[in-house]
């Protein structure tokens, strides 16, 4: 995945099987850039709207130090996402992040999106 763009395709295939059933979305972060709510809130809309909004995001804060984290998660949350928060202070490595992201996961499908300070909005 090009970690210059966040990238969701929604492949009405795919989309269509999920209907109805919850989709858990992990996040793993470090120091991630300014505006990265609205940049995943545009991305989600087409998947959340094909799928009745049973949308879990469950994001990894793995020791972010810049502050563009938690200010955010409102965000998110104003838009009916069922929001997880999992926050370590000392960064643990994106592989760690990512594991424990998907043991909290519940739902029938799952996907993985990188957030970091690489990721450029638009």
């Amino acid at each position: 995945m090009d970690t210059n763009s966040i990238k969701m395709n929604a492949d009405p295939s795919i989309t269509e099987n999920i209907i109805g059933q919850q989709l858990d979305i992990v996040i793993p972060m470090y120091n991630p850039p300014k505006g990265w709510s609205s940049v995943l809130i545009e991305r989600l809309q087409p998947i959340i709207e094909k799928t009745n909004h049973l949308v879990k995001v469950i994001l990894v804060n793995d020791g972010s130090n810049n502050g563009n984290v938690i200010p955010e998660i409102d965000l998110l949350s104003k838009q009916g996402f069922e929001i997880v928060v999992i926050q370590y202070i000392q960064n643990h490595g994106k592989g760690y992040a990512l594991r424990q992201g998907v043991q909290q996961s519940s739902g029938q499908y799952l996907s993985l999106i990188h957030i970091s300070e690489h990721t450029r909005p638009y």
